[in-house]
């Protein structure tokens, strides 16, 4: 063989592997942007999770607070007096004083 034909054959084998470099490269591209995609995917994958439990627990809390509103506890205790006044006339002449009791 001729040293042109060899010159060819390493030229061509050459070329077969610069086109596997090539290959390689184009794989690792993607890979990595899969990569990439797959890290960007999980923190939104969490933010949305967080966004979740805050909107539940804004909800939570605003009816807590509705259901609050307006609500007091009062405990209020009466008592009645009663009085038996028979034929007292005037008022200012009668026998009950300022509070209610009957002088006597």
């Amino acid at each position: 063989m001729s040293n042109f034909s060899k010159d060819i054959k390493e030229e061509v084998e050459d070329i077969k592997t610069k086109v596997k470099n090539i290959g390689k490269e184009k794989q690792s591209l993607a890979y990595e942007m899969l990569q990439e995609q797959k890290k960007q995917n999980k923190r939104l994958y969490i933010i949305i999770i967080v966004l979740c439990i805050m909107l539940a627990g804004l909800g939570t809390y605003t009816i807590w607070l509705l259901n609050d509103i307006g609500v007091e506890e009062v405990i209020e205790e009466t008592t009645t007096y009663t009085q038996d006044i028979d034929d007292v006339g005037d008022i200012s002449e009668s026998n009950i004083v300022n509070g209610g009791d009957i002088n006597g």
